[in-house]
């Protein structure tokens, strides 16, 4: 309305952390960090569980940002945006808070692998497996760590067959083996998200048809798993 630039003179300061320190006519960012953020970061502790403060709506932020400005350093405002989060925590009596940067919209850019990478290190091995294979492929670092804990999945495999062998019942033993084959090929499936659903799922999320992401398969284990295609 009175036609200035966020960093023109006289204009009011706005920005991604709480810049409106002394009662002025202007209104306050809506973005600032909130007191409940902390009354609910204490209560956490206090229940001696992990906590993680995620700051979403990144990509809101910066791009308000940018447009009001003539010069605008992306690294810089994430920066203070996580050290003003951090800051407040600490204040708070927090020690060492994690904060994680993250859009909805964008899960490819700022903290949101790093965030992955934390809930798992902060699991048991059982659970650290579980939680991995249930993520979204939304990048190739979560496939290739799916791809990962797979691959020791099949030892376990393995070893299930080896006990079934050694059943003295004649025609027990590979047709066991076959059926824990053709299991553990639509469970790899399904985790890397190679089954009809998971791909209809993309298909729509990149509005593509199925039929063209399909065309990019190289693996003969296309379509339904049956004994005479492990055979």
């Amino acid at each position: 309305m009175r036609g200035l630039q966020n960093d023109d003179e006289g204009a009011a300061r706005s920005g991604t952390t709480e810049t409106t320190m002394e009662p002025t006519p202007y209104p306050q960012p809506k973005s600032h960090f909130r007191e409940n953020y902390v009354k609910l970061a204490k209560e956490i502790k206090k229940l001696k569980k992990n906590f993680y403060f995620i700051r979403s709506k990144i990509g809101n932020d910066l791009e308000s940002m940018r447009r009001g400005r003539r010069e605008f350093n992306e690294e810089e405002e994430l920066e203070k945006i996580r050290k003003d989060c951090e800051s407040k925590l600490q204040e708070a009596g927090i020690q060492s808070p994690r904060v994680f940067l993250i859009s909805s919209f964008d899960l490819n850019l700022y903290d949101f692998n790093l965030l992955n990478e934390a809930l798992e290190n902060d699991l048991p091995n059982i659970k650290k497996s579980v939680y991995i294979l249930s993520l979204l492929n939304l990048n190739v670092e979560i496939v290739e760590k799916k791809r990962k804990e797979l691959k020791k999945q099949i030892w376990m495999l393995a070893a299930l067959s080896g006990v079934v062998g050694a059943v003295p019942v004649p025609g027990v033993s590979i047709a066991c083996e076959i059926a824990i084959v053709i299991g553990g090929i639509i469970h790899f499936c399904k985790c890397l998200g190679l089954d009809d659903a998971s791909l209809q799922r993309l298909a729509n999320r990149t509005v593509k048809p199925v039929e063209d992401l399909k065309t990019v398969w190289k693996t003969p284990l296309l379509g339904e798993i049956t004994a005479e295609i492990i055979t």
